[in-house]
């Protein structure tokens, strides 16, 4: 391991599987989005506080992979 490529390595095989956990939350995330853009100008804090729980959840798990 010449100049800590292996360390490298090593992030980015961590970096492909945090995106791919994050790919799982597309649902979530679509949810939660769908959720705000409906409320428009009417959209408050906690007001889609259910979609939001699903995408913070969502982001906790992959960020565990």
């Amino acid at each position: 391991m010449v100049n800590g490529s292996g360390a490298n390595a090593g992030k980015a095989a961590a970096g492909r599987r945090l995106v791919s956990g994050m790919a799982q939350c597309v649902p979530a995330a679509s949810a939660y989005g769908k959720c705000c853009a409906a409320l428009g100008k009417d959209v408050s804090m906690g007001a889609c506080a259910k979609e939001f729980e699903e995408l913070r959840k969502c982001f906790a798990k992959a960020r565990r992979v």
